[in-house]
């Protein structure tokens, strides 16, 4: 499993360090000097308040979370059975009927 999917708070680490995020970005194949340089800018600023604003109108705190057609929230942490059980019955919702 790649290094950031395991995450860096089992190995002791805070993903609110900017170091930790250029070496973590450079491990998954993203340039480590352009993770540098948009970590150090408002580059991005106004779409992450948008996606914080989003999380709180649909009652995110915490992560991982996936969200479902825009109205179904759940850990993400769930078991294989539940997430395959509530993806097919999200499938199901969209099929048109035969």
């Amino acid at each position: 499993m790649p290094r950031p999917a395991r995450g860096p708070a089992r190995e002791g680490r805070s993903i609110v360090d900017h170091d930790t995020l250029v070496e973590l970005a450079g491990d998954a194949g993203l340039d480590r000097e352009r993770t540098r340089s948009v970590l150090a800018s408002d580059a991005y600023a106004d779409a992450v308040r948008r996606d914080l604003d989003r999380a709180a109108r649909l009652g995110i705190d915490g992560v991982p979370t996936l969200v479902i057609d825009e109205r179904r929230v759940m850990s993400a942490m769930e078991s294989p059975e539940v997430l395959a059980k509530v993806l097919t019955q999200a499938l199901e919702r969209k099929s048109p009927r035969g």
